[in-house]
This record gives structure tokens, sequence and C-alpha cells, in this order.
């Protein structure tokens, strides 16, 4: 009966101590099969994150490219703005070529050219226009009937013609003020149908304008500025704008 006993006792021992070994196994899984899900679970994160910061980074380029694209238009538009409606600038293009007839500027901006002019005695005024521009010192020469008889037939066709264009016009003048620095070259018809006048704001010395006789033909070259529309009071007037003019002593 003892020695059953005893074997009883040794094949316990053995048996909780294989129990202890298969507990120690079973953990020892279980902390391993945790392990390997923690790590699919960072994987899968780690997944999740790589499409999301290279759609991080696309947006943050897409958004420089943005900035930069809109920084670049408004400089565009400032330069086109100020040299188109106040003769100011550029101030956002490369001065290009300086000629040698006075210090005419070329300028080159994104898309654009504008050309200064500052002719001795010539143009003086400011073009915008595309890359293709060309230097042009040409004048369009008019006698102040031809204008007259063109501006009454349709005005504002006839001012959109001429705007900004660099004109040589020849006609009687009619006034000149000192104190103004210009002078006013007419056509006058009997009803006052066709009566016209064409106001010039000189760019040379008011000294000068001391030399000319009214009731004389003059010639005088300028930049078309504006336009005053005819009324019942007034001739209708084409302003030119930084003009030269000479005259003969003798009437043609």
């Amino acid at each position: 009966m003892g020695r059953t006993k005893k074997v009883t006792e040794a094949e316990k021992e053995k048996e909780l101590l294989e129990t202890y070994t298969m507990d120690e196994t079973i953990e020892e899984k279980n902390v391993e099969e945790n392990n390997n899900e923690e790590k699919i679970e960072e994987y899968e994160f780690s997944e999740e994150q790589k499409p999301k910061k290279k759609h991080n980074k696309i947006t943050l380029i897409m958004n420089i490219v943005f900035v930069v694209v809109l920084v670049l238009i408004a400089m565009v538009a400032t330069d086109i703005v100020m040299v188109k409606n106040y003769h100011k600038g550029p101030y956002f293009a490369i001065k290009v070529k300086t000629y040698n007839d006075g210090g005419t500027k070329e300028y080159i901006g994104l898309g654009y050219k504008v050309i200064k002019y500052n002719q001795q005695q010539g143009r003086r005024d400011t073009e915008l226009g595309t890359w293709l521009l060309k230097y042009n010192s040409n004048t369009i020469d008019v006698d102040a009937i031809d204008l007259a008889i063109e501006f009454n037939e349709d005005e504002a066709k006839a001012f959109k013609k001429y705007n900004g264009k660099f004109l040589r016009v020849s006609g009687v003048l009619t006034n000149v003020s000192l104190n103004e620095n210009t002078i006013t070259i007419s056509y006058e018809d009997e009803d006052g149908k066709y009566s016209y006048d064409i106001l010039c704001d000189m760019a040379s010395d008011k000294k000068a304008l001391k030399e000319f006789i009214t009731e004389i033909r003059v010639t005088a070259i300028g930049t078309v500025s504006s336009y005053d529309y005819k009324s019942p009071d007034t001739n209708p007037t084409l302003h030119l704008k930084d003009c030269f003019a000479e005259q003969s002593q003798v009437d043609d």
C-alpha cells in the first residue's frame, strides 16, 4: 500500500510539472500571438499612413504652385494697368534695350513688352503689347479737315481708331497758350457742322511757343490721349500729348 502511494505521488508531481510546462507554453504562445497581432496592426497602420503622407505632400506642392501663379498674375496685371491707364511703370519687367534716339527704353515682362519712347523730337508715349511689339516711330499723317469729317460721321468709331496712335496733324493754328503750354489746331466751316479742334499738349519748352503765329498752318506730332465729344456749346476736341510742332511763316 505504501508503494502504491509513492508511485501515485510521483505521478502527480510529474503531472503537475507537465501541467506547469504546458501553461508556460500556452502563455508563451499567447504572448507570441499578441506580439504578432501588434506587429500586424502596426504594419497596417503604417501602410495606411503612407498614402496620407503622399497626399499631403502633393497638396502642399499644388498650394505652392497656386500661390506662385497668383503672384505672377498679380504682377502682370499691375504692370498692364499702370502702363495702359496711368502711363507709369513697368515695375515687374526687365529692361532689355535702350535706343540711341534720346533714351527710348524697351522692357520685357511675362508675356508682354513695353516700349517707353523718349525721342528727342518725336514719340514720348508708352506702348504696351506682346513680345512681337516692335519699335515704331512712324506717324499717321492726317489733315485737320479729314479728322473733322471722320469724327463727324461716327465719333466713337473714330476715337477708337486713333486712340493711342502717334499722329502728324496739319491745320490752321487758332490758339497758343503759354501758361498751359498748349496749341490748338482747328478746322472751321461756315455752318459749324464740321468744326473741329485738336488740342496739343506740348513736350517742348514754353518759350518755343512765342515763335508761333495764329491763323497760319502748323504741323504737330503727338499721341492721341483723349477726346471731348461734340456738344451744343463747344467743338469736339481731340487731345494729343507730348507734342512737337513746327510752322512755316507763309500760309500754304
